[in-house]
C-alpha cells in the first residue's frame, strides 16, 4: 500500500510479482490504486491497471480512485485509456461515466 503512496514503482511491481494482493483495502477502505491515485502515483497506478487492479473500487466514503484523483492523473489515464485496451478500457469507460 505505502509503495502505491510514495510512487515506488519498481517496489510495487516486487510486491505484485511475490503475490502481494493489489486490491487489498486499509481501514478507510482506500485500495492501493487509490492511493498512487491520490499521490498522483501514474507509473504505480499504471503497473497495478496492468496487473489486473480494479479500477472501479469503493472506499468507506463511496469514493472512487478517479474521485480522489487530480487532473494530471485523470488526462493521463484518459490518454492511456484511448491507447490501449483491456483494464485501461475500463478506466475509459469510468471517466466515461462521470
Amino acid at each position: 500500500m505505502k509503495a502505491a503512496f510514495v510512487n515506488a514503482d519498481e517496489v510495487a511491481t516486487i510486491l505484485i510479482r511475490s503475490g502481494a494482493d493489489i486490491n487489498v483495502k486499509d481501514n478507510q477502505g482506500q485500495t492501493p490504486f487509490m492511493m498512487a491515485a491520490l499521490s498522483d502515483s501514474k507509473a504505480v497506478a499504471e503497473t497495478l491497471a496492468e496487473f489486473g487492479a480494479d479500477v472501479d473500487a469503493v472506499d468507506n466514503q463511496g469514493n472512487k480512485a478517479l474521485d480522489m484523483a487530480g487532473l494530471s492523473f485523470v488526462k493521463f489515464f484518459r490518454d492511456r485509456a484511448i491507447r490501449e485496451k483491456s483494464n485501461f478500457k475500463r478506466i475509459r469507460d469510468i471517466l466515461d461515466s462521470y
